[in-house]
Parts: C-alpha cells; sequence; structure tokens
C-alpha cells in the first residue's frame, strides 16, 4: 500500500518522481504545469491528454450552458455570464421540459452534480471546463480556457474550486452581492 506521498525516487529520465496514491507527477511535469513547455528543457513537446467530453449529443444551434434552474448563486451568475456572453451562449434550466425533450442523453444525475456545456459539435462538459468554454466565447475570457487546457495544475484547481464553491452554495450566495436595479 502506497502512503500518501513516498520517499523520492530516481527515475531513468533524471528527474525526481513522486509517487502518491492520487496522481504521478514527475518535477518536469510540475514546470509545464506552469506554463513551460518542454522545448524549455531541450526535451521534445510532450503532448498532454486534454480533458474530453465522454459524452456526445445532438448539436445545438449554439453552445448551449445547462444549469440548475433553482439555485439562486446559479441564477446570480448565470446573468452575470449573460452579459459577458451576449447572443453567444443560449443558457437553460435542466429542469425546463424542452431541454429534457432534445436532450435525453444527458442524464438528471449529470445536470444536479454541475452545470453543463453542450458545445457546437455536441461534445458535453461539465464543471468548472463547462464555465469555461462558455466564457471563451467572450473574447476577454478566452485566455482562461487555455489555461485549462494547457496546465494540469490549473485544471485540477479550476475543478477543486468549482466542486467546492457549488457544495458550499448557500455560504457564497451571501458573498456574492446582487445587482438592484434602479
Amino acid at each position: 500500500m502506497l502512503d500518501v506521498f513516498q520517499e523520492r525516487n530516481r527515475c531513468g529520465d533524471g528527474f525526481e518522481t513522486r509517487t502518491s496514491d492520487f496522481f504521478r507527477i514527475s518535477d518536469f511535469e510540475f514546470w509545464i504545469s506552469f506554463g513551460l513547455r518542454a522545448s524549455d528543457f531541450g526535451f521534445p513537446r510532450i503532448y498532454w491528454p486534454r480533458m474530453s467530453a465522454a459524452l456526445h449529443v445532438t448539436p445545438p444551434p449554439k453552445p448551449l450552458l445547462v444549469y440548475d434552474g433553482d439555485c439562486a448563486f446559479c441564477l446570480r451568475w448565470i446573468r452575470k455570464w449573460q452579459r459577458m456572453t451576449d447572443d453567444r451562449v443560449e443558457y437553460t434550466p435542466y429542469q425546463s421540459l424542452e431541454f429534457r425533450q432534445q436532450y435525453p442523453g444527458i442524464r438528471l444525475e449529470r445536470c444536479e452534480a454541475s452545470v453543463q456545456f453542450v458545445g457546437p459539435d455536441g461534445a458535453v462538459y461539465s464543471g468548472a471546463e463547462a464555465v469555461l468554454r462558455s466564457l471563451a466565447t467572450a473574447s476577454r475570457a478566452r485566455r482562461w480556457l487555455r489555461w485549462y487546457e494547457r496546465s494540469p495544475l490549473f485544471a485540477r484547481f479550476a475543478e477543486w474550486a468549482y466542486r467546492f464553491v457549488a457544495s458550499h452554495r448557500t455560504f457564497f450566495s451571501a458573498l456574492t452581492p446582487s445587482r438592484k436595479r434602479a
């Protein structure tokens, strides 16, 4: 049985490796997660496995973000994201009958766990990746998705942060200022 972090081992590639129950990462991979390229170390380019959609459905006419319509915290952020993305993304609660009829392949449990983004190609993404993909339709926010795709460390942190906020919605709802209309 492995301890959370065992002693440091020497790899054949000359980099230190830590082994854990959760992941195996070398010092080389650690620095790459901060945006350094393999070529910076004199190594050939390494292609990281991208977070990819495991589910594909019928492509919508324009990208679609599916959220929890009963969550006040979610509604507050959806309104903000609608202003950022203009008409480039359609937003719909998973409780709506139209959504359930048009996308029966997206399971209710998946929608209850996190937001879902259905891309123009029909790929379905969830969690932080779904939020970043929807915001990437606004030119100002594309860099966040690029960081997510290029840095495993940033991707892990973004997913952890999304799960943390989602599990403490009530608390974060109180911290999020509501925009009062005059």
